[in-house]
């Protein structure tokens, strides 16, 4: 059962990988020739969320570079979603209060704004954090409650790595049925 969920969650992100370097290179080419504003700052969001899984060097650049744009913009949904980056690219570095604190930052943000895929985003970074913690409780209820919100919009990339994420947390609690339900629905 281990050897199937571990599969299913190797295939997921590589087909993720895939589909977004396609992305890259129109993206760069559009941020070299537009100016600071919020079309730059989403497109800037965009790379991030490409390079977080493949280069956290140049998302953390990226990163630090949209929040400055959307700083100078006053442009809180650009700037919550380079926060929501930045927190995921400490959460992998294993800066974890620091990962936390920019998670919790974004979560603010979109709270005020009502954007709920936001919500969702920044509650998976704080569950991830909880769940390296040992804290799997606390991070099945955001796990679940990011999924909850992310399948009320559709966000199926969303709902998948929370259920991923709950079964993982399931399985860390040794909950090994609780843990096949949630890989099964994922898949």
């Amino acid at each position: 059962m281990l050897r199937y969920i571990y599969l299913f969650l190797m295939l997921f992100v590589i087909s993720g990988v895939f589909a977004q370097n396609g992305k890259l290179d129109s993206l760069q080419k559009l941020i070299a020739t537009i100016p600071d504003d919020t079309a730059k700052v989403n497109a800037i969001n965009q790379m991030v969320l490409t390079y977080r899984e493949q280069n956290n060097f140049e998302a953390l650049i990226l990163a630090n570079k949209a929040i400055g744009i959307a700083e100078k913009l006053n442009y809180p949904k650009g700037l919550a979603t380079a926060l929501e980056h930045l927190g995921w690219i400490n959460y992998h570095k294993g800066s974890y209060s620091e990962a936390f604190e920019l998670s919790e930052k974004a979560l603010k943000i979109f709270e005020e704004l009502q954007d709920q895929i936001g919500i969702s985003g920044s509650l998976i970074n704080m569950a991830a954090i909880s769940y390296e913690q040992g804290k799997f409780d606390d991070a099945i209820n955001k796990f679940k409650r990011a999924y909850e919100i992310s399948s009320i919009y559709g966000e199926v990339y969303t709902m998948v790595r929370s259920l991923n994420n709950i079964s993982f947390s399931y399985l860390a609690l040794k909950e090994l049925d609780s843990a096949k339900w949630y890989a099964e629905e994922a898949i």
